[in-house]
């Protein structure tokens, strides 16, 4: 059987494989560019760049809702359930902000799914600290 903690786990690797991805994509267009520091006015560049800034903001805290929560007595599921919705909307995230600078389907869609992650996490962590 699973335990919470190792689905804790999975999705921890999970969200830290896609930051390496991002990162290596913001590597890959400063080469492209020749731009060390910056964004040298590169609008690639910057989708890139905030991409990556995008899941260093959102990430740590999703994942330490989603670990709190395997450290609490709730269902494996809820754990799978929740770290797989915060995933998935951070690859959607990272994927329309890939393609543009503006509003788009992929990062309403995204946002959609990590804000609801982080709210029911932090609700189902505030009942638990409340019982």
């Amino acid at each position: 059987m699973v335990t919470s903690t190792q689905s804790f786990a999975f999705y921890l690797a999970l969200n830290v494989l896609v930051f390496v991805v991002l990162a290596a994509r913001v590597i890959v267009a400063r080469w492209q560019y020749k731009v060390g520091l910056g964004d040298g006015d590169q609008p690639e560049l910057q989708r890139r760049i905030r991409a990556h800034g995008n899941a260093a903001e959102f990430m740590p805290m999703g994942l330490i809702v989603l670990g709190a929560l395997a450290l609490m007595p709730v269902s494996v599921w809820w754990v799978h359930g929740l770290g797989a919705t915060f995933t998935i909307g951070r690859v959607f995230h990272a994927i329309g902000l890939s393609k543009t600078g503006g509003v788009s389907i992929w990062r309403t869609l995204g946002m959609i799914l990590s804000f609801s992650a982080l709210a029911l996490g932090a609700g189902m962590a505030l009942t638990y600290a409340l019982s």
